[in-house]
């Protein structure tokens, strides 16, 4: 829906930069960001500063609730201008800082680590007075449905009435949205979207608090603190006059000091790669698809999604590529035995990081396991199946169930094949408080991999466990 991007718009400053890829170095995150052309028109004679808090809410079919927070600040003079301090990614992760400003009309990213000022040049930023006569009201085209959509979708708009939100006058709204079967990834019932927003006239329509209710994502609630009108410092809209300034027009990167707890790492977790087998061959891609059932038994189906590709010789060395999620990065890891190290490869900076090869991880249960008289014990039943052919080769099937002793909540119940040679799973099927996943690794090949995908480049630099950079006779 348009409505929701409108929204989020006047909700975040718009920036000529996109972040592309954050990889690690060190106490040191190395941020890349691309140069895109942008619009942006911000209110003068309206400055203010304040927290930005927003908090994305899992829910899942049981009812519990998996909060995960991020935090901004920004700020606004009286001449338009607007700065913005944020994680990068998640929280914990570096924080960068963006200086929009309408009178030079440029975007500044700064760069700590290195004391430069990228300025981006060329956009568009325009300034309006805030309307004297502005109620807060959404304008009409605001509210209205995307012009493709459906017919038979309808959205509603209730008016919320004035109250006093950080001690300014805000006008709500309240928009729902109901989707027939058939509308909405597949839906096959109607489900009901929610989006209510609490808007400041006096300071351009500004958003003081949301939320945003989507079948199938994350609830999302978005709220300002310790807000505070007035004129901000006015050095907050410069760069420091330390700094150098360059004009950037393409891809550039900034350094930005992390902090110790940041969650971010060189390589992306994951769950357990192919065990070190030798004389197995194989390749193959991991690519899970699903739906998810809804409280009400609603079902939405999730889109593909590669989870991760790998290789592994007749020497038993195992090669596991993760794509990219969105901006964090991907990542490839190889295990070595015939070296006993394992290889987490930085593809950006051109780094290896190595560490010894531990030992790989047992298999599933082989037997039913209760514990009676702890409220919290479950019930855990595996069931063989087994053998059939499975993508060309012979697999051995289990089926586990996991049931608790107490409550009402659904058993798990996950199915399992498994290349009886190649020792991998070939095929999963999970059921799992209301949702419904299936794994299977395409293109599953027993032929022996090309030897150079477990070598690390000759062009790369390789570090220990202890970040000491070391020669290896492994390239």
């Amino acid at each position: 829906m348009r409505l929701f991007g409108i929204i989020a718009f006047l909700a975040v400053a718009a920036c000529a930069q996109q972040m592309v890829s954050l990889q690690t170095s060190g106490d040191t995150a190395i941020i890349t960001l691309r140069v895109k052309e942008t619009t942006f028109t911000t209110f003068s004679s309206a400055p203010y500063s304040a927290k930005r808090v927003t908090v994305a809410t899992e829910i899942r079919a049981d009812g519990t609730r998996v909060p995960q927070n991020r935090t901004a600040l920004f700020y606004r003079d009286s001449a338009g201008r607007n700065r913005t301090e944020q994680q990068a990614v998640l929280r914990e992760s570096p924080v960068i800082a963006t200086i929009m400003d309408p009178i030079l009309g440029c975007e500044y990213v700064l760069d700590p680590g290195n004391k430069i000022a990228h300025r981006l040049v060329g956009v568009q930023i325009g300034t309006m007075p805030v309307p004297q006569a502005d109620s807060g009201r959404p304008e009409p085209e605001d509210l209205a449905p995307a012009a493709a959509a459906p017919s038979s979708i309808a959205v509603h708009t209730e008016d919320l009435g004035t109250r006093t939100m950080q001690g300014l006058a805000v006008h709500g709204t309240k928009t729902t949205t109901t989707w027939p079967p058939g509308t909405r990834q597949g839906n096959d019932r109607t489900v009901v979207s929610e989006y209510e927003s609490w808007i400041a006239p006096s300071l351009g329509r500004l958003v003081v608090s949301s939320r945003t209710v989507e079948p199938g994502t994350p609830e999302s609630t978005y709220e300002l603190e310790n807000v505070v009108v007035g004129e901000p410092d006015a050095h907050l809209f410069s760069p420091p006059p330390d700094y150098r300034i360059v004009d950037e027009k393409s891809d550039f990167k900034i350094s930005v000091p992390r902090s110790p707890t940041s969650t971010v790492t060189k390589l992306a977790a994951h769950g357990p790669t192919a065990a070190t087998i030798p004389n197995a061959p194989f390749s193959g891609t991991r690519v899970a698809t699903g739906t998810q059932i809804l409280a009400d038994g609603t079902r939405v189906g999730r889109p593909e999604q590669t989870t991760f590709s790998a290789w592994r010789d007749s020497q038993g060395r195992v090669r596991t590529e993760w794509p990219p999620r969105g901006i964090v990065p991907g990542g490839v890891e190889i295990k070595d035995p015939t070296t006993g190290f394992t290889w987490n490869l930085d593809y950006v900076n051109h780094i290896a990081y190595r560490t010894r090869l531990a030992p790989d991880a047992a298999g599933v249960p082989a037997a039913a396991v209760s514990k009676p008289g702890d409220a919290a014990a479950e019930t855990v039943t595996v069931t063989q199946l087994g053998t059939d052919i499975v993508s060309g080769v012979p697999a051995t099937g289990a089926r586990t169930t996991t049931a608790p002793l107490t409550g009402t909540a659904k058993p798990k119940v996950v199915e399992i094949w498994t290349a009886r040679t190649e020792g991998v799973m070939l095929l999963e099927k999970e059921t799992s408080a209301g949702d419904e996943t299936t794994v299977t690794l395409k293109n599953f090949s027993t032929r022996e991999p090309d030897p150079s995908l477990f070598r690390v480049p000759a062009t790369y630099q390789v570090f220990d466990e202890a970040g000491n950079q070391i020669q290896t006779k492994q390239q």
